[in-house]
């Protein structure tokens, strides 16, 4: 079994790709390790196998007169015309951005929506278990008899403007918030 450090390396010694100091170390090691030597000749024989049975597809009688043709009608843009072509893309990408942005319901916005929801869900899940206690608990303090639908409006309505002043006035109650 060839060593885990050169395995790489071996394929790339192989293959010739390695640079003169990398090549002269796997060198080296090959001459003194007997599994990576039988690894890289395992390699080469690989590859001449390869060579031998795989074939390259016939190209077209017509390709390379295509090629040249497509390299010759091939545009290249000057200096002026690279630095315009790139100022149109950034403004495009800018412009792209810009869209995005102006999305109608941002995912923040999604999100304090239904935030915001979920709260008057809550409230009103509140309201519905405890607001005949309340009723009664009003009218045995002397508050008088309560209707208890007009009750629940009352405190729909105040939980409704709390929630509307807190959306028309977020930096007035960050701050209110920062102060306690």
């Amino acid at each position: 079994m060839p060593c885990e450090e050169f395995e790489i390396q071996i394929a790339d010694y192989v293959e010739n790709q390695l640079l003169s100091p990398d090549r002269a170390r796997v060198a080296a090691h090959l001459a003194v390790c007997a599994d990576c030597h039988a690894f890289a000749q395992q390699l080469e024989q690989l590859d001449v196998a390869l060579l031998r049975t795989v074939k390259a597809p016939p190209l077209p009688a017509t390709f390379k007169a295509k090629l040249q043709r497509r390299l010759q009608t091939t545009v290249v843009l000057s200096e002026i015309q690279r630095v315009e072509r790139k100022r149109q893309m950034q403004a495009e990408y800018e412009a792209g951005l810009a869209r995005l942005n102006r999305f109608p319901l941002p995912p923040r916005k999604l999100l304090e929506s239904l935030g915001h929801g979920g709260l008057i869900a809550l409230a009103g899940w509140l309201a519905w278990q405890f607001l005949p206690q309340l009723g009664n608990f009003l009218a045995e303090s002397g508050w008088g008899d309560f209707n208890q639908s007009v009750l629940f409006a009352w405190l729909v309505s105040v939980i409704c403007l709390v929630l509307g002043l807190t959306a028309a006035f977020p930096m007035r109650v960050r701050r209110i918030f920062s102060a306690v």
